[in-house]
């Protein structure tokens, strides 16, 4: 896989030097300056000096002109250099985009299909300078491999309002199934609340439930009275007719 990556990244190198720029011609125009001074030589009969004075002046712009054409050849060489060495730590890090890139080189127009390889092109497009810049490949890397963090960890976070792990669960606002009342045709049978002594277990009738609703307590509240005095007082059962049914 290396060697596939070091393949690749000397084919991105070869490309750029095959784009690089030819070196001018170095025949040069002299100055008008040059030309103004050759030709007050000729008019002074002078040829010889007027053709010598001109021969100088395009060998020195020619040589110039050939220096910064080494110069810019040299920086050239270079950034084809830094950029194929910036690819090749992109495939040694991300081997899934070798086979892409090598449908590139064979001048196809592969389909990009993972996560980072998306991402990448993204970046491309956000920043299209690191499609020129030497060391872009490594800097648009970077940016997709930080973007596809920042997702996966919001991703990874609970939604809004929900409690930590281990914390205990949130009341539902709903009875424990544990004293529930349980309403049938004969009556409510009603239990002992989760957590409380056992006790012995009491059947409301529909008599008792109406006279619970009209009380304004609870089925479980009137029930354990009823426990305790095993026959219904009077004077609340006469208290009970006088009061007006609850709002449901």
């Amino acid at each position: 896989m290396k060697l596939k990556a070091r393949r690749v990244a000397e084919g991105v190198r070869q490309a750029i030097l095959k784009n690089m720029p030819k070196a001018p011609s170095v025949s040069v125009s002299v100055t008008a300056d040059i030309r103004a001074k050759a030709k007050a030589l000729r008019d002074a009969g002078k040829d010889d000096e007027a053709d010598d004075l001109v021969f100088n002046a395009r060998q020195n712009a020619a040589q110039g002109q050939q220096q910064i054409t080494e110069d810019q050849r040299r920086i050239w060489e270079e950034n084809a250099r830094v950029r194929a060495e910036a690819t090749e730590r992109v495939l040694e890090s991300h081997p899934e985009l070798i086979e892409f890139e090598e449908a590139v080189a064979r001048g196809e127009k592969p389909e990009i299909k993972t996560d980072f390889h998306k991402e990448m092109a993204r970046v491309y497009t956000k920043y299209p300078d690191l499609e020129t810049s030497p060391d872009g490949p490594l800097k648009a890397m970077e940016i997709a491999e930080k973007e596809l963090e920042i997702r996966r960890l919001r991703a990874a976070q609970p939604p809004a309002g929900t409690p930590p792990a281990g914390s205990p669960p949130a009341p539902s606002g709903r009875p424990d199934p544990a004293s529930t009342v349980v309403a049938g045709a004969l009556g409510s049978s009603v239990r002992s609340p989760s957590g409380a002594a056992p006790g012995r277990r009491v059947a409301l009738t529909a008599g008792q439930i109406e006279i619970a609703d009209r009380l304004g307590v609870t089925h479980e509240s009137y029930a354990s009275r009823v426990g305790r005095t095993k026959v219904l007082p009077a004077k609340m059962y006469t208290d009970s007719r006088r009061l007006p049914k609850r709002l449901s």
